[in-house]
């Protein structure tokens, strides 16, 4: 699903992009991951918001508790 979004678009990147490339979740860490190769590479071009990164953040620290 994720490879499906088109080259050059701007898109938001929520928490769990984050989350599920930070945490080992099979299947959707790889689309996850690839989505971000994709904007580092400058392909896409993301944007998010501290309040996304704090709760990636958050979550990312409870995954590693449990």
């Amino acid at each position: 699903m994720l490879t499906a979004i088109p080259d050059g678009i701007v898109c938001y990147l929520d928490a769990t992009i984050f989350y599920y490339h930070l945490v080992d979740t099979p299947v959707l860490a790889d689309d996850c991951s690839d989505l971000l190769k994709r904007i580092e590479l400058g392909s896409v071009h993301g944007v998010t918001s501290t309040v996304s990164i704090a709760e990636a953040t958050h979550k990312v620290m409870l995954a590693d508790v449990v």
